[in-house]
This record gives structure tokens, sequence and C-alpha cells, in this order.
């Protein structure tokens, strides 16, 4: 091919990433806001840890995740002793 076909084929090739870039982008930014609240809103007592001062917010965090780990373990060992009665 000639260099000047090669070039046009290149400058068609980044209107159309840039194309399908703006597109693309329209159609994910409204879901990032609603994401990002539903996240804030799901605290383990019913709080919202967005309202907590921010010292305490990481904290919240690792308590939530711990709860869930730990009640994760619960029905897992709770599962275990079923399957050892039925043995």
């Amino acid at each position: 091919m000639q260099p000047k076909i090669v070039m046009i084929i290149v400058g068609l090739f980044i209107v159309g990433l840039a194309i399908f870039n703006v597109v693309n982008s329209r159609s994910s930014q409204p879901a990032a806001p609603e994401a990002a609240a539903a996240t804030a809103n799901s605290a383990s007592n019913g709080e919202r840890i967005i309202d907590k001062p921010l010292g305490l917010q990481p904290k919240a965090i690792v308590d939530k995740a711990t709860t869930q780990y730990d009640a994760a373990q619960k029905l897992e060992a709770d599962k275990m002793a079923q399957l050892d009665e039925v043995k």
C-alpha cells in the first residue's frame, strides 16, 4: 500500500475511536453517581457511612466488611454441620 492510503486509514480509525469514546462515555456517566449513592447508603446499622466524620469512615467500612465476613463464615459452618448430620 502507498503511505498516503495508510495514513488515511489510520486517520479514519482514530476518528472512529474518538466517536466511539464520546458515545460510550455519555452512556456510562449517569450510572456513576447512582452507584456511588447506593454504596454510601448501604451501611450496616442503617446509618450512612457518608454521614459519619471523615476519620471514622474507613473504620466503618472495615467493620461492615468484617461483619459480612463473619456472617458468611457462620453460614458456611452451619452448612457444613448440616452435611455432617446427613452422613
